[in-house]
């Protein structure tokens, strides 16, 4: 990021619903993290058993995971290699709507190869908590 970087301790709510065939996980974290902002560029970061950190552009989130990294772009399929704890695999993504504001709101889906794996619901709100 240039320019102006203006770094905030935030109060974060974080929930995620990953939707299966037959069955879905919900992860939900309620953590004290920093909001990064400059322009239309906006980076969340949290810590729970490992770093969490959502960037967002223009047209492209960035959603960090530990090692693992996953590209959505608006518009676009885009191939990520996903770093697990059994090793490297290939997953697709599709963004699928995205809110921005102090709540965030982020649907996409993650595919291996042609097969559809998971429908994932992400919603991340915030609150400052000093400057």
């Amino acid at each position: 990021m240039h320019g102006d970087i203006m770094k905030k301790v935030i109060k974060v709510k974080y929930r995620n619903i990953f939707k299966y065939e037959d069955h879905q996980e919900v992860i939900k974290f309620d953590e004290k993290g920093y909001l990064e902002e400059s322009g239309n560029h906006k980076i969340i970061s949290f810590m729970t058993d490992k770093l969490i950190r959502i960037e967002i552009k223009a047209n492209e989130i960035i959603l960090y995971n530990g090692n693992s990294i996953l590209r959505l772009i608006s518009g676009s399929d885009v191939l990520n290699q996903y770093q697990t704890d059994y090793g490297e695999i290939s997953l697709r993504t599709r963004l699928i709507y995205y809110e921005i504001g102090n709540t965030i709101k982020i649907k996409y889906e993650l595919y291996d190869g042609l097969n559809l794996i998971s429908q994932v619901y992400m919603m991340l709100s915030y609150m400052i908590l000093e400057n």
